[in-house]
Parts: C-alpha cells; structure tokens; sequence
C-alpha cells in the first residue's frame, strides 16, 4: 500500500501539470462547438416532430369520438394512424441525394453557385411528404375495411395521383461549390441564406424545401418560379405604368416587411432578386447578404426581450455590401445602418419601374457611387425631350421619402406609414393576392424556361451525381465538412411536400 502511494504524484506536482493537463486544443474546441449546434438544431426539429406528432394523433382521437365509433373500430383505424407515423419516422431518417431528382436544364450562375431546373423523382416526393391523413369519409358507426387487396392497390394509385397534382412536379435546385466557400464571410453568407429560408412560413419568400450535401457540394433545394425576374421585365418593357409599379412596389412592401418580421435585413435588395412566379406574383430570393438585424444573437427573440425599443434601433451594422445602383449613403458612409437601409432600395426600385433606368446610375461604378453619397444634389425628376415629369408627382412624392436619410421614424412604423400614402389609396395590402398581376407568364408547360436568360452560360448537359471523395458509403461527416463548419446543413421541410 505504501509503494502504490509514493508513486502517485504529489499537490505541488498537479499544481505544475495543472494547465498542461486541462489545456484544450483549438480543435477539440471547434469540434464541440460543431457538436454542440449540431445537437441543439437536431433537438429543436426533433421536438417540433414530437408536437406535430402529438397534435395529429389527438386529432385523430377527436375525430373517432365524434363519430362515436366501436371499440373494434377505433382500435382498427388507431392502428393504421400509428402505422403511417412510424412510416413517417422512418422517412425522416431517409438521406437526401442529388440521384433523387432528374436534371431538367441549367437555368443560373453565379460567382460559386449554379442553379438547376429539376424534377423530383416519384418515390422522393412520396417518402418527403407527411403522413397519411386519416380517411374519416365513412357514415356514423360504420367503418368501410379494405379487406380487398385489389381495392388497395386502386385506392394507393389515386392517392399517388392526387399527391402529384397537389405537389410541384418542377423545383429549383441550388449548387454551391464548399471549395469556393473558402472565407469565413462567405461561410457567414451561406448559413444566413439557410437560417433565413429554413425558418420563415412567408407566402412572399422563396420557400425552402430541403437542403443537403455531398463531399464537394451544397444543395438547395427551393420552389420553381417559371416567370423570370423583375430586372428581365424591366429589361424587356422599358418603364412600366403607374397601375403596374403599385402593384409590384406592394408586393415588395409585403416582401420586405415579412424578411423584417423574421428578424433580418437583406441589404441586397434589387430588381433581379423579387422572381415572378407562374400566376404573376412576385418572391423574394437570395438572402445570402441578409444579416441578423439583432447581430447574430443565437437566442435572438430573448434578446429583443431584454433590449429597448431605442437598443434595437440603433445602426449596428458596418459591412459594406450590396449592388452599387441601390446601395444606401449609410452603407456607403460606414457610419453604421439598420433595417431601413432595405427601404431606400425599394425607392431606387419604384424609380427604375416608372423611368426605366436606376436614378443613379452613371457611367461607372465610381460615379454611381458618387451619386449616391450627393444624392440631395443628384436626384432628380426625369423628363421627355418635351421637359414633360415621367413621373408623376404622388410617386415622386413617395420615392423622395423612400429616398431620405435618416429615416427618422422607427423602420416598422415607417414602413405603416408608406403603405398608407396616397401612391396606394387603390391598393389593398390584405386581398393584393386576389388581384390579377400587370403580366402574367405565358407558359408552355410547368418546365418552360424562356423566361430566364440562359444565353450566358453554357447548358448542362447530363444528370448531377453525387460526389464522395472516400472509399466506401458516404460518412455523415468527413473531415472537410468539420473544418468548414457544415454540420448540421441539412434541412427538410416535410409540411411543403404534401398542400392542402
């Protein structure tokens, strides 16, 4: 007993290995911190599963009471209801692949991104969906089993039929190169477009329905909006009516409003990111400029709580980005912005819808810039060769407003106060949805991309494959995904595959 206690080290001794025996290394530190967002972001979609779930089922009990079913009865049509939600729990564990959609056409590209028109194979869209509604469509104390295996199989092909009518059989698919996502601000970008597509429920945002990946790509997947860009209208019509750029600028009001809800700026906003969907409709795309309006906080919606109204409205964001015709002074100034900054675009916006050009544009990049830092001297009313205003004096009135720094209201209260002015006395911002659009597409089929200008680029000829640098099945993380920071991409709106 005495040898084994001499050999053990003495309290001066832990005192001098203290902090070589508890020093972490900067990479186990990076690994955790993956570890940790990986599980904290799996446990909140896994909790959400287990509400849903919660409420289906206690749905489904309602409904049986109320039809004050036997007790054979309800046992039978409790058990198929538990059946489709293991099914459902199976389908959650499924890995997405680029083999589970066919590669229709190349329809975009960027700087380190591409964009796909695809189709999304049957037995994808069928195991992506939710579970099975409960078919409740019998007479009180009567239950129709389906003892039949003929009747079966014609009731499961009319399913798969109304699941293809109901469901888009066309979708967008993004594809970024991880190699060229080799800064930390473009890792910043790409997660931001993620968050803010993963967690909005807007009729006016492009709606994200999955994102996965391989060992050399990531993959968005996204709703097909057939009609081109408004940048493409205006390039095609000239200026637009004053009927027409209400209805747009409207839209693009609701747009800007929702991002703002959901606690983010754009900063990118322009003609080229607002697509025109198949009924005329306008969305708002590419968020990966936007930025966390409350700087990045992970608990964010606490933190509005703690902060006060003056705390969240002062300018805290000092990066200098966006597209130099619609850039703000303040961005430009570098004196820090807010959300507001979204509004002054939307100006430069109403005033190329009704003029046909940006209001400062000039003959470079530097001049442009020039413009908009003197924009009290350089704005001015465009006119015809006759001196005649282009635009008339209530949406001039409005772009003048638009078109102001500081806004000295607070962004949500002014943006109330623009949607009342005279410019839209016509419109009404709660039924635009019911009104039938100043163009709309017309259409060949649901795959027609004449709407898009493909000329730029050279059309992808083939099917996209899934790359896997490694021997073997794919691993769920490789070592290039840890030292990139993509743990936990991955994402799947399940409530988008199966539509009321």
């Amino acid at each position: 007993m005495s040898l084994l206690l001499e050999k053990q080290p003495t309290w001066d001794q832990y005192s001098l290995n203290k902090k070589k025996v508890y020093e972490i290394s900067s990479e186990v530190k990076e690994k955790s911190a993956l570890c940790k967002s990986y599980l904290g972001k799996y446990s909140l979609e896994f909790g959400y599963y287990l509400h849903q779930r919660k409420k289906r089922i206690h749905f489904a009990k309602k409904q049986l009471q109320e039809r004050k079913l036997g007790k054979k009865q309800r046992k039978f049509v409790m058990k198929e209801v538990y059946f489709n939600e293991s099914m459902f729990l199976r389908n959650r564990r499924t890995r997405i692949i680029v083999e589970d959609f066919i590669t229709l056409a190349k329809i975009g590209q960027g700087s380190y991104g591409e964009v796909f028109l695809v189709k999304p194979k049957p037995s994808f869209t069928q195991s992506k969906c939710l579970p099975k509604k409960l078919d409740l469509n019998f007479e009180k104390k009567k239950l129709h089993f389906k003892e039949n295996e003929k009747e079966k199989e014609n009731e499961n092909e009319k399913e798969k039929e109304k699941f293809e009518e109901k469901n888009p059989s066309v979708l967008a698919l993004k594809r970024v190169r991880k190699s060229s996502v080799n800064t930390q601000s473009k890792m910043k970008n790409i997660w931001t477009e993620r968050e803010v597509l993963a967690t909005h429920n807007s009729q006016w945002l492009v709606k994200l329905l999955a994102t996965f990946q391989d060992d050399e790509y990531l993959y968005f997947v996204m709703d097909y909006h057939s009609g081109g860009d408004l940048k493409c209208l205006i390039s095609e019509v000239g200026a637009v009516n004053q009927d027409a750029a209400k209805f747009y600028l409207a839209e693009m009001f609701l747009s800007v409003e929702d991002l703002h809800k959901q606690g983010f700026i754009h900063r990118d906003i322009k003609p080229e990111n607002f697509l025109i969907s198949s009924d005329g409709h306008l969305k708002l795309t590419d968020f990966g400029l936007s930025k966390n309006i409350f700087m990045d906080q992970k608990n964010w919606k606490s933190t509005i709580e703690r902060m006060t109204r003056e705390e969240m409205n002062k300018p805290k964001h000092y990066t200098l980005v966006g597209t130099p015709n619609y850039m703000s002074p303040e961005i430009l100034s570098r004196q820090g912005y807010d959300n507001s900054v979204d509004f002054w675009a939307l100006g430069c916006i109403l005033y190329e819808l009704l003029a046909g050009t940006p209001p400062f544009l000039g003959e470079g990049v530097k001049e442009t810039l020039k413009n908009i830092i003197f924009y009290t001297k350089t704005l001015t009313t465009p006119t015809t060769s006759l001196n005649e205003k282009i635009i008339p004096e209530v949406a001039w009135d409005l772009i003048t407003k638009l078109l102001q720094v500081p806004i000295t209201d607070e962004p949500e209260i002014f943006l109330q106060k623009m949607k009342k002015h005279k410019f839209f006395d016509e419109i009404d911002f709660d039924q635009i949805r019911e009104i039938t659009p100043p163009f709309v597409p017309e259409l060949e089929n649901e795959m027609d991309i004449s709407y898009f200008d493909t000329s730029y680029f050279e059309n992808f000829d083939g099917q996209l494959t899934t790359v896997i640098n490694h021997v073997g099945s794919p691993k769920l993380f490789s070592k290039k995904d840890i030292n990139n920071n993509f743990v936990g991409f991955t994402f799947r709106r399940f409530e988008s595959w199966f539509k009321d």
